[in-house]
């Protein structure tokens, strides 16, 4: 009996187990059984957040019971930090790049559609977002390694907003350093003032390119959900508070115009909510 292969995903893996005897059967960790089908194959699940760990599971037949032990190779998992992406110089231009690096295995071979890999990269990319299929990985141990889908996107600019001193202004990367900015209704290279929250549009022009970019993003004075004078309960404290839930509920299902629509949908749903919550109780100091 050995292991064949083990496909990983973002927080599991399923491994095969190669049997010669049709009647073992393998207890996994949550107590139930995975038995050979008619390949002689065992296929069973486990989390991946135990790094450095040996896996032991045990294994059943009429004869005797054993451990099956098995320490899979970590190293030929394809995590996001794992890939690189250049964006293109210019807007139009078609030399960004994605790279995948693996610890010990310098050569990932991959592919974008019908484009394959070359040294673990590949070229002459213009903006976009890509998906990368992996080829199997043989790992040092002799078993087959198999990585799910990874999507990736190459902006030739990179814009974010940001809050400084109670202002608007955004934050970019990527392209030549040398730009210009208009926030929509305001004048070329000018902050938004005293700004309260909501969705902003801010389109950003690289000089030396001609490269423009326009982003749509959520930003608050504070952080995000907390809302000011909400039910004159509070003011920009930089807490999420029961006064903000409330202002958040009074909100939903509203149109755009409204200060909740987080993800700049157009209107404020389920999805702003959801986003709310997962930060209800906290707060910066």
């Amino acid at each position: 009996m050995e292991v064949n292969t083990v496909a990983w995903s973002d927080d599991e893996f399923t491994i095969t187990v190669q049997v010669t005897d049709q009647n073992l059967e393998i207890v996994q960790p949550d107590g139930s059984i995975a038995s050979a089908d008619e390949m002689s194959m065992i296929y069973f699940t486990t989390e991946i957040d135990r790094s450095g760990d040996t896996f032991a599971w045990f294994v059943n037949s009429e004869a005797n019971s054993c451990t099956l032990i098995f320490d899979p190779d970590e190293a030929t998992i394809v995590y996001d930090f794992s890939i690189s992406a250049q964006e293109p110089g210019e807007c139009e231009g078609a030399d960004g790049s994605v790279c995948v690096n693996l610890n010990g295995y310098d050569d990932v071979a991959f592919s974008m559609g019908v484009t394959d890999a070359v040294n673990g990269c590949i070229s002459d990319l213009e903006a976009g977002d890509y998906t990368l299929t992996f080829d199997d990985i043989m790992g040092n141990d002799g078993v087959r390694y198999v990585n799910s889908n990874k999507d990736v996107s190459i902006a030739a600019l990179q814009v974010a907003l940001a809050s400084a001193e109670g202002n608007l202004t955004p934050e970019i990367d990527g392209g030549s350093g040398n730009y210009s900015y208009v926030f929509d209704g305001y004048g070329e290279d000018e902050p938004i003032l005293s700004f309260t929250e909501g969705c902003f549009t801010v389109e950003v022009t690289d000089l030396d390119t001609g490269c423009k970019t326009t982003h749509i993003g959520y930003a608050t004075p504070s952080i995000l959900g907390d809302f000011k004078d909400a039910f004159n309960m509070d003011g920009y404290d930089a807490r999420i508070t029961a006064s903000d839930l409330m202002a958040t509920l009074g909100l939903y299902g509203t149109m755009a115009s409204t200060k909740a629509d987080f993800n700049c949908s157009g209107h404020t749903g389920i999805e702003d909510l959801l986003q709310f919550l997962t930060a209800f109780g906290t707060g910066v100091d």
